[in-house]
């Protein structure tokens, strides 16, 4: 039997009283109480908010700095939001070097950093044109 002190009345149904257990509190890790903060990442990315989503990402990978996950949306917003490939690369070296080659991450990393540097050779992301014909 639960002692008194652990349980908690609340209205009846039907007549018949409920009964909730109390106890002690769940504990969340830092990655599950931050997981909210990842979707609106990848909203404000979607929706080619990338000011914000790189915002967001910053604040994320303030509390856990070498993230996969929080990594890899960052290398997204940096190339396909800024034109920075070479900051994007970074982030995916450093997920190519902490996830395992058998995980789906490291295999999208990897082909990610692939695209960016065949753009980039390529002679992508070129500089935006000048209306005042200077170089």
């Amino acid at each position: 039997m639960i002692p008194q002190s652990k349980q908690f009345r609340c209205r009846t149904v039907l007549g018949m009283p409920r009964i909730f257990y109390g106890g002690r509190k769940a504990t969340w890790s830092v990655k599950e109480q931050l997981a909210g903060d990842l979707e609106k990442i990848r909203f404000s990315k979607r929706q080619g908010r990338f000011n914000e989503a790189h915002v967001l990402v910053n604040d994320f990978l303030k509390h856990l700095p070498h993230d996969p996950e929080a990594l890899f949306l960052k290398a997204q917003i940096l190339n396909e939001g800024f034109g920075n490939g070479g900051s994007a690369k970074k982030c995916l070296e450093i997920i190519m070097k902490e996830v395992p080659t058998s995980e789906t991450l490291h295999c999208w990393a990897s082909s990610y950093y692939e695209g960016i540097t065949r753009k980039g050779e390529m002679g992508g992301n070129p500089s935006p044109s000048r209306t005042d014909g200077k170089k």
